[in-house]
């Protein structure tokens, strides 16, 4: 009988005995790197326990992510709850969380010294640690810079708290990340913390080549104002990633004037829910401007200076107040002349209605004229996305200032919930270039079918409407459907969206109904 046969009859022989050989030792070398490639810190820890030859097992592993649940047995201790779940475990999961952190990292170094050395790719740790676990974190990250480590990820929160923003009575309590390892660290490209102080030791090198995408999570940023608060220059946080091309700056406590100046290699830059921020500088560096994608998120600040975007041609604005939806439909084309793709979001309750009614001035609203006027600069949009809050409404006048005012747009998004008012403006097609209209959250109601059908009868090369709703039971759904509209009765869906829209298409259409979790039925051209 074959030894590997045998192996399987002798369950009391344990693999790792001396004499005793299992398939899997049997694995070439290739082979068992494939498989580690594709498990956890955990799991490699385990396998390395297990048998004496996969000993060296973990200082093969190229990417390390370790969390509350990917660590809980790798110190021989099961982590329970919730690691902010406030009871008087908590600390004891955190010390044992870091124990079983420091061994692997000590583990490592020794096998390190002692096998064939491959470079580790990924490095990540996510978990709710501040500023009294400094110690360890910072030799997490040495650990990080010695070995190479292409893409690091500190997460110092609990993953329920993700959408959290952050608050000043945090910052006292965070990580102070060591900047100044970045200029001994040639082979980073990827940098994303999260709650941690960001900017202090910048200035004890010189700068670090090889970053190409920084993210920052409910940071620290307020040790950049300190560097030179008279020179914009020196408060560029750019001047030391020269050649990044991805900069995310979410949630994070900010001076009050935020500088970029690029010398040309960014190319993606996103600025959410930053507090403190009452201005942004996006400077030109000098160098052919790249950036091509631009977001930004919150109140509306200042503007004056964004030569370093006018090559941007994705926007994605999400104002949470009337002067910065003013601005995304009144000034954005004078800051943003070659974006192609615009997307707008309207999320506060507190906006007033995106309407040209003129009776609505004391609330805020522009005036169809001077709306109508201002966008009629977006002469090369193609693509444009808006996302209503639930307490919006549209006016029929408005889509059709906005399809006027953008002749080369091809594709209109468009995600309700919102009531429709105003009247059927026309029969005959205005725009020649708009071939795909999709709108999401369609409830079946008489409001969305008039909606639709202006949209077809706006355009004379329509190819495609899509109509979106997303619902679980089918019998839910028909209820719904009669009870807020009966003029529905009862006929099926399918029969009714070509009844109200299928007509209207000028080259003929056919109604495409699919039932799944995601219900949706799309009116296409023949």
């Amino acid at each position: 009988m074959s030894s590997t046969a045998s192996s399987y009859q002798n369950p009391e022989k344990v693999a790792g005995d001396e004499g005793e050989i299992t398939r899997a030792e049997d694995l070439p070398e290739g082979a068992l790197m494939l498989i580690i490639s594709s498990l956890d810190v955990k799991d490699v820890t385990r396998m390395s326990l297990a048998c004496k030859r996969w000993i060296h097992l973990p200082a093969c592993l190229q990417t390390i992510k370790f969390d509350r649940t990917k660590v809980s047995r790798v110190n021989g201790k099961r982590l329970t709850g919730s690691s902010n779940a406030g009871s008087r475990h908590v600390q004891a999961q955190r010390d044992s969380f870091v124990d079983g952190v420091n061994q692997f990292v000590r583990r490592h170094e020794k096998l390190w010294d002692s096998t064939n050395r491959l470079p580790v790719f990924e490095f990540s740790v996510s978990y709710c640690l501040g500023r009294d676990s400094s110690a360890d974190i910072d030799c997490w990250v040495g650990f990080t810079v010695d070995k190479g480590v292409r893409s690091c990820r500190i997460q110092l929160e609990c993953v329920d708290h993700q959408r959290i923003k952050i608050g000043r009575s945090l910052v006292s309590d965070m990580y102070v990340f060591p900047c100044r390892l970045l200029g001994a660290w040639p082979a980073l490209e990827r940098l994303d913390l999260t709650c941690c102080a960001f900017g202090r030791g910048l200035t004890d090198f010189l700068q670090c080549d090889s970053l190409k995408v920084l993210e920052l999570h409910r940071a620290d940023l307020t040790a950049l104002d300190l560097l030179d608060p008279e020179h914009d220059s020196k408060r560029n946080v750019l001047r030391w990633f020269p050649n990044l091309e991805m900069l995310v700056l979410d949630s994070c406590l900010v001076a009050p004037t935020l500088v970029l100046k690029s010398n040309g290699s960014l190319k993606i830059l996103h600025i959410r829910f930053c507090l403190g921020l009452l201005e942004i500088k996006l400077v030109d560096g000098g160098a052919s401007a790249r950036l091509t994608e631009f977001e930004y998120a919150g109140k509306m600040v200042k503007f004056d200076d964004l030569q370093g975007a006018r090559g941007a041609s994705d926007l994605t604005l999400l104002m949470s107040d009337p002067a910065g939806v003013e601005f995304v439909f009144q000034d954005a084309d004078k800051f943003f002349p070659a974006m192609r793709r615009l997307t707008v979001h309207r999320f506060s309750s507190t906006l007033p209605p995106l309407s040209p009614v003129a009776n609505n001035s004391s609330l805020g609203s522009f005036q169809l004229s001077s709306f109508h006027g201002r966008m009629s600069a977006l002469g090369q949009l193609r693509v444009l996305e808006f996302y209503f809050h639930p307490d919006s409404y549209l006016h029929l006048e408005t889509v059709s200032s906005i399809l006027q005012s953008c002749p080369l747009l091809t594709q209109l998004i468009m995600v309700p919930p919102f009531d429709i008012e105003g009247r059927d403006l026309f029969t005959d097609p205005l725009h020649t270039h708009l071939t795909s209209v999709r709108i999401s959250g369609f409830c079946g109601n008489e409001d969305n079918f008039r909606l639709a059908k202006l949209l077809i009868q706006a355009s004379a090369v329509i190819e495609e409407v899509v109509v979106e709703r997303q619902v679980v039971d089918h019998h839910l759904y028909r209820s719904m459907n009669y009870s807020r509209a009966p003029w529905l009765g009862y006929c099926a869906p399918e029969a009714v969206a070509y009844y109200k829209l299928g007509p209207h298409m000028r080259s003929g259409g056919v109604v495409k109904y699919i039932y799944d979790e995601d219900l949706w039925f799309s009116v296409k051209k023949k």
